[in-house]
């Protein structure tokens, strides 16, 4: 059965990349294709376009996650959603809130702008374009352009570490190991610091992928069978060995811990190159 397409609007008064970033990593955790999600940015958001994405949102059945630095537009937009039954997140000002009480501190009732156009924040831009574009094999004939490589079986978080990794500036490229076939000749060509196996518990894999199949309304088949799933880490382990690439373990983990561990990588691969 085709699930319908899921439409999530991002409204902020700076450029709206935050709440994107945050709005990509959580629905990597939904069994969910980037291909069933529609994102609808209002950027530099005032009070009429802040009403016109509202009844937008609301003819498709919308969720809004907003950035709204300015109190009067955010209480504004909660109370608009709240009217029309619209879930709405506030991920500056739950924020705000938390650091506030942690430190004793009075929030400005204007945040000064953190969202400056700089090199940093198109280097972001340009690293969640390059992750989106080499997602599971895409332009796999294009590595050589990628910071990271991931690689690992079907299900292994790849892509979400990816989305996350590109909001810290990384361009991430993702590779799927698949049974029976050869990674592509460029795998084997890059340096192999830039290189990421994923390992991933059986017992894990299996229930997520039952999930995934359950939700999609399809039968188990090969994608969920144990003694299957059993033969493709085994495949994936020697891929690792035969490349002496750097595994990471993701079962259990969030995709922050995951992330801080391959920057830990980096940052050692970085040092033993400067000596």
């Amino acid at each position: 059965m085709t699930q319908p397409m899921k439409h999530l609007f991002i409204l902020s008064d700076g450029t709206g990349l935050s709440a994107e970033t945050a709005a990509r990593a959580a629905l990597a955790q939904l069994p969910l294709e980037p291909v069933q999600v529609t994102f609808h940015r209002y950027a530099s958001a005032n009070v009429q376009v802040l009403r016109e994405a509202v009844s937008r949102a609301a003819t498709l059945e919308g969720v809004i996650f907003h950035t709204l630095g300015e109190r009067r537009l955010a209480l504004e937009l909660e109370a608009r959603c709240r009217e029309l039954g619209l879930p709405c997140l506030d991920l500056l000002g739950r924020a705000v809130e938390v650091l506030s009480q942690a430190w004793s501190l009075e929030a400005r009732e204007t945040p000064r702008e953190h969202h400056r156009l700089d090199d940093h924040y198109f280097k972001r831009v340009e690293a969640m374009e390059f992750a989106v574009n080499f997602d599971d094999g895409r332009l796999a004939e294009r590595m050589f352009e990628a910071d990271v490589l991931l690689i690992g079986v079907s299900r292994a978080s790849k892509t979400p570490l990816s989305i996350y990794l590109a909001g810290r500036g990384f361009k991430v490229a993702n590779l799927p190991l698949i049974l029976g076939i050869e990674p592509p000749p460029q795998l084997w060509q890059l340096p192999r610091e830039k290189v990421f196996g994923l390992r991933i518990d059986a017992l894990a894999l299996l229930e997520i992928r039952r999930n995934r199949l359950k939700h999609l309304g399809a039968g188990t088949g090969e994608y969920a069978d144990p003694a299957k799933i059993g033969d493709e880490l085994e495949y994936a382990e020697t891929v690792f060995k035969r490349g002496r690439f750097a595994v990471l373990e993701v079962t259990g983990r969030a995709v922050e811990e995951t992330a801080a561990e391959l920057e830990r990588f980096l940052e050692r691969s970085a040092k033993n190159s400067a000596i």
